[in-house]
């Protein structure tokens, strides 16, 4: 698994690719801290968010969505996830990436929290 900074970048450039729209904000609940968001984009859709990412976070997080089973599985049987605070608190997952996914795993999360807002 790549360094923070590397994961982070890599995760970025990756959810451009799905075709996600990306701005920074600061945390809602520590303005020291900054959160990149990523929406879909296209004119056909309303923008949602589909991923958080804390910048610049050692370890990285990120905040995605799922299907409430798999949220409740992550939570329940991964130490480094939890319920997001950040986004639906019954289908949203903040993960601590310590190297318990692969970062095709971690991929696959965000691949499928995208759909899941479309």
């Amino acid at each position: 698994m790549p360094d923070a900074a590397e994961l982070e970048k890599l995760l970025q450039e990756y959810a451009v690719e799905l075709g996600g729209a990306t701005e920074e904000i600061l945390h809602p609940k520590n303005k020291y801290k900054k959160l990149l968001v990523f929406r879909t984009a296209g004119e056909d859709i309303e923008p949602k968010i589909f991923l958080i990412i804390h910048k610049d976070s050692e370890p990285l997080v990120i905040d995605f969505l799922a299907h409430p089973e798999i949220q409740k599985k992550l939570v329940e049987e991964y130490e480094t996830a939890s319920r997001s605070n950040l986004l639906d608190k019954k289908r949203a997952v903040q993960l601590v990436l310590t190297g318990q996914f692969s970062l095709e795993d971690v991929k696959s999360f965000i691949w499928q929290s995208k759909e899941t807002v479309i």
